[in-house]
């Protein structure tokens, strides 16, 4: 935990580390076959809220999960992350979003191709 600095007001980072012994119903509504299995789920937050009100307020959450039991194990990642500007600047979100593609890219190659254009059309702009 920060607090009291120069550029942040305030920032901290998390991290969990968890098992169980049966995935929740929730867990396995999209994917019944998982129902009964086991599960560890690991994840990290980081969140800074900046002393200055030119500066966005960023947080993240990102998790792992796993289900074992009958078979190969089973995992995907999860999570999100979000820019809270007190002034926008187009800038900001464009670099914002580069991020956002770039987690995107590296979890799911094959979803990120249409959205290269979308960043690419906004940073063209002038």
């Amino acid at each position: 935990m920060l607090e009291a600095g120069n550029l942040f007001e305030r920032g901290g980072v998390a991290y969990s580390h968890v098992f169980g012994s049966k995935l929740p119903p929730s867990a396995t509504l999209a994917r019944p076959e998982l129902a009964g299995r086991g599960f560890e789920a690991m994840g990290v937050f980081a969140g800074a809220a900046p002393a200055h009100p030119y500066c966005p307020t960023v947080h993240m959450n990102v998790r792992f999960f796993m289900a074992s039991g009958e078979g190969a194990p089973v995992f995907w990642f999860g999570g999100g992350m979000d820019l809270t500007p007190y002034y926008g600047f187009e800038e900001d979100c464009i670099h914002f979003s580069l991020l956002e593609l770039g987690c995107r890219r590296a979890s799911r190659p094959h979803v990120v191709a249409s959205q290269q254009r979308e960043v690419d059309q906004s940073s063209s702009k002038p």
